[in-house]
């Protein structure tokens, strides 16, 4: 369906958009850069996060601090 014909999830949409931004090769982030990229609170972005860093979709470099895509998405 086109965009705008059906209802969405905005925090659903915004983990989604947060999946695509760090699917690209190399792509780690911080929380602070997550939520400019997505537009969002800092409170928001780490709200998101830690909902996919806890079932593993996401992972996080403990010496950056950073998150990166997690095995499970594999």
């Amino acid at each position: 369906m086109p965009k705008g014909k059906t209802s969405t999830n905005q925090s659903l949409d915004r983990a989604l958009d947060l999946l695509e931004l760090l699917s690209t090769p190399n792509s780690s982030l911080n929380i602070a850069e997550i939520g400019k990229e997505l537009s969002v609170s800092w409170a928001t972005a780490q709200a998101i996060v830690n909902s996919l860093y806890s079932r593993g979709y996401l992972e996080k470099e403990p010496a950056t601090g950073k998150y990166h895509l997690g095995y499970k998405l594999f």
